[in-house]
This record gives C-alpha cells, sequence and structure tokens, in this order.
C-alpha cells in the first residue's frame, strides 16, 4: 500500500462561509478546517475488508495490491468521503464557485454510477452523480458512458478518470497514483 502524505480537507463553516482554495480556510486569522488523511481513509477501508491478523483462526489468502482491489473497501471510502462532502453541499452560505469545487472533488458511489444508465431519468439536477459530473443533457450524459458498461469495472475507470482530474488526494489513496490508468 502507498503511504501518501498529502492531507486534504474542507473548511467548516462558522458563519464564516465555506471556505475552497487549497481546501483549507481561515476566518478572522483563525483556521476552520474539516481535514481528512491517508490514516483515517485507511482504517475506513480496512474495517470495510475486514483483515484479519495473522494467527491459528486465519488463512491467508494472498494481497491487496490497491484498495480499488477490494470493492467493500472502495464503497466504504467513497460512502464517507461523499458523505462528508454532502455534508458540506448543504450549507446556504456558499458561492456557486464554492458549490462547483465541492461538486467536482466529491465523486461517486457505485450505486450513484449505476444511474448513469437509467435512460428514464430525464431531471439531472435530482442525482448526485449528474451534478459531480457536470451533466445536464441526454447528449453530455452520451458521452460520459461511451465505451463504460453498468459494472465495477466500468465504475472504476469513471472513478479513476474523475478522481485524477478533480481530486488527486483521493485518486492516489485509492489508485496509488496521480494519473488516470490507461487501458
Amino acid at each position: 500500500m502507498t503511504k501518501i502524505q498529502a492531507r486534504q480537507g474542507l473548511s467548516s463553516n462558522d458563519g464564516c462561509g465555506t471556505h475552497i482554495g487549497s481546501y483549507i480556510g481561515t476566518c478572522n486569522g483563525k483556521k476552520n478546517e474539516y481535514m481528512i488523511d491517508n490514516a483515517t481513509l485507511l482504517l475506513i477501508w480496512q474495517d470495510a475488508v475486514s483483515i484479519i491478523p495473522d494467527g491459528e483462526e486465519s488463512v491467508f489468502l494472498g494481497v491487496f495490491e490497491k484498495p480499488t482491489d477490494a470493492p467493500a473497501g472502495v464503497h466504504a471510502v467513497m460512502c464517507y468521503w461523499t458523505g462528508i462532502v454532502d455534508t458540506f453541499l448543504q450549507r446556504a452560505s456558499m458561492s456557486s464557485i464554492q458549490r462547483l469545487s465541492l461538486l467536482t472533488i466529491r465523486g461517486f458511489t457505485f450505486d450513484e454510477y449505476k444511474v448513469l444508465f437509467d435512460m428514464s431519468i430525464k431531471n439531472y439536477t435530482r442525482y448526485p452523480i449528474y451534478q459531480s459530473l457536470l451533466i445536464t443533457t441526454a447528449q453530455e450524459r452520451a458521452s460520459v458512458i461511451y465505451q463504460l458498461t453498468d459494472s465495477y469495472d466500468g465504475y472504476l475507470t469513471l472513478l479513476d478518470r474523475t478522481l485524477a482530474l478533480y481530486n488527486p488526494f483521493l485518486h492516489t489513496f485509492l489508485y496509488g497514483t496521480d494519473t488516470p490508468r490507461t487501458n
């Protein structure tokens, strides 16, 4: 597992507005920040994957090369991450640029990804996946899902591309690199 030295956080809002930029905000010289570090994400991932220590009651099955090798771990990390970002998005006192910044770093869960393939959806503003990917029309949706499948592999492909572009911290944690995979 690659150790990540970077830390990223989303600032809190104490009546001063949500501050985006380097993901750390200040208000009257006081830092208001919400930090998520690699260690926290790793604990969430490990808890979901239920790694059992070596001992008489366990059998060695193999090694996960990167967190994306364990769907349960990716699910737990993405649910945690998107939940935190959604909490910040619910705050009323933010500019449209701040909201856009949060939406793009948000990412999406596998369940949200599957919504992309539901062709009966016409109102894109009601679904987080469309907001995170900045999709507002059927044509934009079609261009995003072109060559993707409604599968976990398709999910990882789109998540890889999206996080590499908008959220290098989370991308590095999940994929072990800050650049998207090439298939």
